[in-house]
């Protein structure tokens, strides 16, 4: 609510005024950030009437100043950091307090100049800049406003290294598994069949006089 802010929070730098003039010139409106640190996030929107005509100065537009708290916009979203950037590529939002509270232009950032040049409005993809490589994806909007979200790229893939490491443990275990009952049933099977090697070498050898003890109920044991 504009009520949460003071007088102060709400005037307009001269500094955003020489920012803004050539936008509301062009277009009519223009987006500013006047968050400050400290307080809650505070975007204002500049109306001009560009039809009205002043007899004394032709330079002059009346102009009106709406403004957009953003308390808890982006609260919600964890491991992403949030930007709201003007097309100049000035900051009106950013969920990283130390770009927020700065008059920061991110024209050259790699997401930004991508959503320009998109023909498309929505778009994601895998971006890279002087320090990391990053998961990005951006909404251009209709106020000449775009919505960017990054994250990082190692911190992005975490959770699938995870689940590929949870699959190899799961596979070797179900290998080991597989090899012990292998081992198990061949001794099983290898048992009775050279017990029976034995006998039968002992019959080949005229030695009649054996038996032989079978605890198997397949072919095997009636072999027995």
């Amino acid at each position: 609510k504009a009520a949460d802010f003071t007088s102060s929070d709400l005037a307009v730098s001269e500094d955003w005024w020489k920012i803004a003039a050539p936008g509301l010139t062009k277009d009519s409106y223009y987006f500013v950030n006047l968050s400050k640190a400290g307080r809650n996030p505070l975007i204002a929107l500049i109306w001009a009437d560009r039809d009205y005509k002043s007899e004394s100065n032709a330079q002059t537009l009346p102009v009106a100043v709406g403004y957009i708290p953003l308390t808890d916009f982006g609260s919600e979203i964890k491991g992403s950091r949030i930007s709201i950037i003007n097309t100049d590529g000035f900051v009106l939002y950013d969920s990283d307090s130390t770009v927020l509270y700065s008059v920061a232009n991110l024209a050259k950032d790699p997401i930004f100049t991508k959503a320009l040049q998109s023909a498309a409005r929505v778009g994601a993809g895998e971006f890279e800049d002087a320090t990391q490589k990053f998961l990005g994806s951006f909404f251009r909007t209709d106020f000449q406003l775009v919505v960017t979200s990054r994250t990082n790229l190692r911190k992005a893939m975490s959770a699938t290294y995870t689940l590929a490491e949870k699959f190899l443990l799961l596979g070797t275990m179900c290998i080991a598994g597989a090899v012990i009952f292998a081992l198990i049933f061949a001794r099983t099977l290898t048992a009775p069949l050279y017990a029976l090697y034995q006998a039968t070498r002992r019959v080949a050898a005229g030695n009649f006089d054996l038996a032989l003890s079978t605890r198997s109920g397949d072919e095997i044991g009636a072999l027995g």
